[in-house]
């Protein structure tokens, strides 16, 4: 409805916006067990891919003893649900309350349905408990280019039998962007070798360059020291970066002993692009990220993006 006839049906459904302007209108029940769905639509995604979810919404006041909307957002795709959203806005020239979510999709390749339902509890006693929500829309979120995942692994503190690492990112970090290190022994197939793998630890954020303190062959990182990596050993290493705007990408350097090893290439160092990454590991990996650089996740009408507006 508009904000004209939602006024017709109560005079307290105010979202104080233009009246030709359409919204949907949830005159939510008190006083129940659970919570029922408002809204929900089956959408289709592709494997491998970011998206986010983003809705807005405004509480409708009561005049007695107003209950505000408790609201949560479920993803047939596991792990990104958002449960317990009080929505409270104050009173102004059509406020509204931004609920979004960024979901990673399963890996792989091809197409699948998604489910999306907004659910509204309604176990308070009172009144109120009505809702109006706008711009339900979910976004494509493009890949980060790849000039932004390069990075240069120079040696460090080589020996006869150990070298060290600067892995240095070519592009600067932009705002709102994070990043992920990834180190690892691999065996001949390519294959991580158990027990030596370490991943994106608190202790590589913020270090440019990156020089892997503390890594020693093994899984649990030793001291505050530059890593230290065997000459007769391969490994990987992984930069990966995402950004409030661009989906994960990411990059590795291989490296393999070499016959001919000198004090300044004592390693042979093979380049892939789009290293890929397991989704679960993607989801870790930006968890992670938002924590590091405080990602604020905020609408931006000028990205470039496969938009789905419902």
């Amino acid at each position: 409805m508009t904000s004209a006839q939602g006024l017709q049906v109560s005079p307290t459904w105010d979202v104080n916006c233009s009246n030709n302007g359409n919204h949907l209108y949830v005159n939510g029940a008190t006083g129940l067990t659970g919570s029922r769905v408002a809204w929900h639509q089956n959408v289709t995604v592709s494997r491998g891919k970011m998206y986010k979810f983003c809705a807005d919404m405004k509480n409708l006041p009561q005049c007695g003893f107003d209950i505000k909307p408790i609201v949560s957002v479920q993803f047939s795709v596991a792990g990104f649900d958002m449960t317990n959203q009080v929505i409270d806005v104050p009173a102004g020239n059509c406020n509204w309350q931004s609920v979004n979510q960024v979901l990673t999709m399963p890996a792989g390749t091809g197409q699948f349905s998604m489910t999306i339902r907004i659910l509204l509890d309604e176990t308070g006693i009172g009144d109120g408990n009505d809702l109006a929500i706008d711009n339900l829309t979910l976004v494509e979120i493009p890949q980060t280019p790849l000039n932004e995942v390069l990075f240069n692994i120079p040696y460090i503190n080589v020996t006869p039998t150990s070298f060290g690492l600067s892995g240095e990112p070519l592009a600067p970090l932009g705002e709102g962007c994070g990043y992920f290190w990834e180190v690892s022994e691999i065996d001949a197939n390519g294959n991580n070798v158990p027990g030596t793998t370490v991943t994106n630890p608190s202790q590589w954020w913020g270090q440019f360059p990156n020089t892997f303190n503390g890594y020693n062959g093994t899984s649990t990182l030793v001291g505050n020291m530059p890593g230290v990596f065997d000459i007769t050993k391969s490994y990987r290493i992984i930069y990966g970066r995402w950004c409030e705007c661009t989906g994960w990408n990411s990059y590795a350097h291989e490296l393999i002993p070499n016959p001919r090893a000198t004090i300044t290439e004592p390693m042979l160092i093979i380049k892939k692009e789009n290293y890929p990454v397991s989704a679960d590991k993607m989801a870790a990996a930006i968890r992670q990220v938002k924590a590091q650089s405080s990602v604020k996740q905020k609408s931006n009408a000028g990205m470039e993006m496969n938009q789905r507006k419902f």
